[in-house]
């Protein structure tokens, strides 16, 4: 069956999280996996379907950005310097009778998900994949083995920001979060949200992106990975300072796409194909 891809260009926080419902309302008639990729036109605050925006810190610069509520949970995301994909998963053979609840047993021709659905296996399927993309690049890449997971209903070193979280699917380099996802089920369907940090945002400028570890690799580290032609300009090498701004947001936006349409492929075994 046909996946769809979408790489839309950047927009407000609203018209981002409007599309992204309306790919999940949809779910209900299309039977088609949908692939999104997109950026921000200004730098926003998204807030995970549980905050509540009066816990926003006032103190800091990312707590004074305009803000949206995403659909998905997870915690606060300062979206600037980096790229944002959604995906949606349509429940197989749903039927308008069936228990919200529940998730229908699939067809002998599609995947078969189990009691949650596709949930885990879409996180691990995608991390997994851009973990050993990370590592192609030279970098220490691997899924996180720490945990700031609810105990006992009550959240340990539960930070507000996503970044500042750990749960054993996120990716981190040498210890330092660069990519987290949520998701949300419905009777319909699976959204998940995905955060690809590139380079630190000014207005939160503690947390690193995957830039600013490629700019203490030098182009000899670099050797065969192949960086030049997926993710930055030849130039780039020959300049003082290394990988610095901007951003070729062209080729970082391919290597995302590329890696994510890989990904769900091998995961979902053929069954659905993107082009």
């Amino acid at each position: 069956m046909k996946a769809i891809l979408r790489v839309d260009e950047p927009a407000t926080g609203s018209h981002n999280m409007e599309v992204d419902e309306a790919m999940l309302r949809d779910a209900e008639h299309c039977p088609s996996l949908v692939l999104r990729v997109y950026r921000w036109a200004q730098p926003t605050l998204s807030l995970g379907h549980f905050q509540r925006e009066t816990d926003i810190p006032r103190d800091v610069d990312w707590g004074r950005l305009d803000r949206v509520i995403r659909k998905t949970g997870g915690g606060a995301i300062v979206h600037d310097r980096e790229l944002t994909y959604s995906l949606v998963i349509p429940h197989i053979n749903h039927r308008k009778s069936q228990n919200p609840s529940e998730i229908p047993t699939s067809a002998d021709s599609a995947p078969s998900f189990g009691v949650k659905g596709p949930s885990e296996m879409v996180y691990r399927a995608i991390h997994v994949g851009l973990v050993e993309s990370l590592r192609d690049l030279g970098l220490n890449a691997e899924l996180a083995e720490q945990c700031t997971c609810k105990v006992d209903g009550k959240a340990a070193n539960q930070s507000f920001l996503c970044f500042e979280r750990r749960s054993p699917v996120d990716i981190v380099i040498d210890g330092v979060k660069v990519v987290g996802s949520a998701q949300r089920r419905t009777q319909f369907g699976l959204l998940q949200h995905g955060s690809v940090l590139l380079r630190s945002s000014d207005h939160a400028n503690h947390l690193a992106g995957i830039l600013d570890f490629l700019e203490g690799l030098s182009p000899k580290d670099l050797g065969g990975s192949g960086l030049k032609s997926q993710a930055t300009d030849d130039s780039i090498f020959e300049r003082p300072g290394g990988l610095s701004e901007p951003l070729n947001w062209e080729r970082w936006t391919n290597w995302l796409v590329k890696n994510l349409q890989s990904s769900l492929e091998n995961a979902f075994s053929g069954y659905w194909r993107f082009g």
